[in-house]
Parts: C-alpha cells; structure tokens; sequence
C-alpha cells in the first residue's frame, strides 16, 4: 500500500490570564459557542479559538466543541489548529458560531501526515503508555501508584484519602480488564503477579512501566499457535534503541502463565513459526542499523492491515510500515514526521542555543540541549475511514520541553 503525507505545523497555545473588566465591556460582552470540525465533519479537539487582536481565546474540546465571551459584537474570531488552513469569521448578529477547517496539504513521500496539537501527558486517554523513574521522581511519593496519578494515559488512579500507605484503585480505559475483573494484571520483571499493589514497591527501584495489548480473535487469523478463543499479539524492541522489532503471541486464558508465551522464530514455506524459547526469537523485518525506541502497531479495521509506528535514528524521526498480517512482510519504511522538515524544531521542539536561537520552548536550564521525539503511540479505536482511506491519530512525546504532541494521519492506498 503506497502512502502520501502532508507536514504538521505547530500552533502555540497560551495560558490566558483575563483581569477584571470595566462596566462598559462587561455591557458589550456577550457569549459565543459552536463546534469546529474538518472537511469530512470529523470533530477537531484542541483547535486554537481567539478573539483577533487579543489575549482572550480558549481551545476546542474532545467534541470539537467551544464556548467564549466575546468584548463586543465588533470581535472577529481566529480559529488555528496544526496543519489546517487558519480561519477569521466575525461574531455579529451570532450566539452559534459553527467552523469547518480545511486541510493546508504539502504532499512529501507517500503519506498524507497532519499535525493535530499539542497536550501534555496528563490530558490524553490511550491504549498504549508509558511512565519512566523521570515521571515518578517529578511526583515523589512513597506510594509508586500515587506517584503515577496523570502519568499514565488510559490509566485511571484513585486514591482515598491522604495516607501513603492507604490502598491505591487502579482502572484501565473502562469497566473490566482482559480477564473480565477490574483489576489490572501486574507485571513485574517479566512475571505476571496476583495480589501485589504497587504501594508496596519503592518508587525509588521502578526504572519504567508500560501498558500495551493487542487483542485479536484467533479464529479470525490463520497460523497463529491457537486457533480458538482470543490471543494478545505483543509487539517489542530489546535492548533500547538498540533493537530490530519482534513479535509474540500469548492466548487470553492463559495471561498468567508465562510459560504460555510463544515468540515468532521466521518464516518455513510461507507460514510463521513459533517457538517457546526466547533465544530463538527472530526479528519481524530486518534493520541495517537496528536502534528501535518506543513502538506501538495497531491493526486498522478500514483498510486491513497492520499498522506499526516507532521512533529510530536512520532515518531519523517518526517511522511507519504497514503489513496484511502480523508477522509480514512489512513494508519499506516511510518517515511521517522529521523534526527539522516538519516543523518540529523552531517551533515546539527546542533548537540549542549552541546552533541557533531560533525558539524558547526549552524546560528551564536548557537552552543549550536540543530537543527530541519520541513515543509514537496510537489509539486503535478512534480510527475512521473506509476501504481506500483511513485516519488514524497517535501521540508523539517530545523531550525538552516535556509534552506529548497528539496527532492525526490519514493514509489513503494508491
């Protein structure tokens, strides 16, 4: 499948401070609300709302929805969002504002790639996270899990009271886990534990957790080792970026069982083989350079196939393939976000002061460290699209400042 991308923009969203009005404004001023959405009606969260010429704005919601007072019926609204075309409409004779923004496409490559905006880790709900020793000493707490609270997207962590060693509720993206509980299964070192709470763990011996499954019904796929009941399709890297990607398979009812596990091994006259042993584990395609960071591979119900993003350093940024099943083939690497092509360094990824001076978005202290990507992570389930296209979105982090970047991109077969 041949894809083709358009380059993200950044947009700058900032913290507005409204002091106290003087009696005529507070007479003029009235309310406006709408909803802003693309060209195929899809609702835009994080759409950048402004009154022109002023501090006064607000940010869409995840409906695509606003709400702001305008000073007088004179105000002309600016809507900006990463990647579209910026949009100015006055507000006389209008309560209900409605927008549809349009695509400022730059085709590059063979992927039509949009920037969506800009979040910060807390805010965003996903299937795939992570949280490193970074998140939990920037929360110290004695309590690892209180130390997690916001950090983990999809992840809710409530707590009762005030008292570290009180017992922490930990709940992933809905009602029930895999195993049909609430409560989430804990790996630990490789071993999947029943009764631990991680309050019981000093946050001080945590190096990083992550969350990741992909559930598939067996049935619907020939050659996985089970062919009944549903499986996890597990994805990963070995040593950190400084690792090929490889795949594995474990069925659902056998989630605690280690042993259960079955790591791809190659391919023997067209169909995947498995194998129990680790060792034996081979690399589901093959990298000159192999230095795989973070990665997460969804399966896309529109198009039919497998899609796999993950950060590497040749080529350098956000890289993507595609494959009918999950062992492959995989197809030839397309890069969908560059951070000096596609307006990532200048913008909200800091350039070091030591080359050019060009931005101030460092963490404090910083101004002669360059910035980075990391952590494309996708959400499966707000994909859209049809036979011929698709819209995915994703999160990208980035590393001086510290954000997560929320992104779409909508892949099309040619």
């Amino acid at each position: 499948m041949k894809l083709k991308f358009n380059k993200p923009k950044c947009i700058v969203i900032l913290l507005l401070f409204i002091g106290l009005l003087n009696p005529l404004f507070a007479q003029q001023r009235r309310s406006i609300q709408g909803k802003v959405v693309d060209s195929e009606n899809i609702p835009l969260p994080g759409v950048s709302v402004v009154v022109k010429g002023t501090t006064l704005g607000t940010t869409t919601d995840m409906e695509g929805r606003y709400q702001l007072t305008v000073p007088s019926e004179d105000a002309v609204l600016v809507f900006s969002f990463i990647g579209m075309k910026t949009v100015e409409r006055s507000v006389r004779g209008m309560t209900i504002l409605n927008v549809v923004m349009e695509e400022e496409a730059i085709m590059l490559g063979e992927v039509v790639f949009t920037g969506y905006m800009t979040q910060r880790k807390s805010d965003l709900t996903g299937s795939v996270s992570i949280a490193t020793s970074t998140d939990i000493i920037r929360n110290p707490s004695a309590n690892a899990m209180k130390a997690l609270q916001g950090k983990l997207p999809g992840v809710y962590i409530t707590t009762n009271g005030g008292n570290p060693a009180e017992h922490v509720n930990i709940q992933i993206r809905g009602l029930s886990s895999l195993s049909g509980g609430v409560k989430p299964l804990i790996v630990l070192d490789g071993m999947p534990t029943e009764n631990l709470n991680l309050r019981d763990i000093n946050s001080d011996d945590i190096e990083s957790i992550n969350v990741s499954a992909v559930k598939v019904k067996n049935s619907d796929w020939n050659f996985l080792p089970q062919q009944e009941g549903d499986g996890l399709v597990v994805f990963g890297s070995g040593t950190y970026r400084s690792s090929h990607v490889y795949l594995a398979y474990q069925p659902v009812s056998e989630i605690k069982n280690k042993s259960s596990i079955q790591y791809f091994a190659g391919i023997k006259d067209g169909k995947p083989v498995w194998t129990k042993k680790e060792e034996y584990a081979k690399p589901i395609f093959q990298l000159t350079n192999p230095a795989v960071g973070e990665l997460s591979v969804s399966y896309n119900k529109f198009i039919k196939k497998w899609i796999l993003l993950y950060n590497h350093g040749e080529p350098r940024g956000i890289n993507l393939r595609t494959a009918d099943v999950p062992w492959g083939p995989w197809s030839e690497v397309q890069v969908v976000f560059r951070p000096w092509e596609d307006g990532g360094y200048c913008h909200f990824m800091h350039t070091s002061y030591d080359f050019m001076v060009c931005d101030s978005v460092h963490d404090p202290g910083r101004e002669n460290e360059w910035g980075g990507e990391y952590g494309p992570y996708q959400f499966e389930h707000f994909a859209v699209g049809d036979a011929q296209s698709t819209t995915i979105y994703f999160t990208m982090s980035t590393w001086n400042p510290y954000q997560v970047i929320l992104m779409k991109a909508r892949l099309k077969k040619l």
